[in-house]
């Protein structure tokens, strides 16, 4: 009986150190809401040298929805480097899923149904230099 006690209060300690990991947090809410592990955590799978970054957007339609996932893209964007990068960014983004000059590319993308509308998440990775 102590060695099952013993095995049980290994197993509470394991679940709460894995609870207290971010990423173990990004697991267990992608299981729950059904976005994509990215979602919560974007710099998944990156390497060192490259962060990831989340556009969201919600629309009548998925096309509209992406274009505006585009420019919650380059808003994040401006702000992280203090200055607005226009439209060749946004129009380099949406038509080609890259901004060459910053490094950045569309590493994935998930579309749902959310309120009635199409929801559209674009995962980037830039470069962090």
């Amino acid at each position: 009986m102590n060695k099952k006690k013993g095995i049980v209060i290994l197993l509470i300690a394991i679940l709460l150190l894995l609870s207290s990991c971010s990423s173990f947090r990004a697991v267990l809410k992608s299981n729950s809401s059904g976005l994509p592990f990215w979602y919560f955590n974007p710099d998944v799978g990156l390497s060192r040298k490259n962060r990831g970054l989340v556009g969201h957007a919600k629309a009548d339609n998925a096309r509209q929805a992406k274009l505006l996932a585009c420019t919650d893209i380059v808003t994040q964007l401006g702000e992280m480097v203090g200055y607005d990068l226009g439209h060749e960014a946004y129009r380099e983004l949406s038509v080609l899923g890259t901004i060459n000059s910053l490094g950045l590319e569309i590493i994935d993308e998930f579309e749902t149904i959310q309120e009635g509308k199409v929801a559209v998440f674009i995962h980037v990775s830039i470069n962090a230099d």
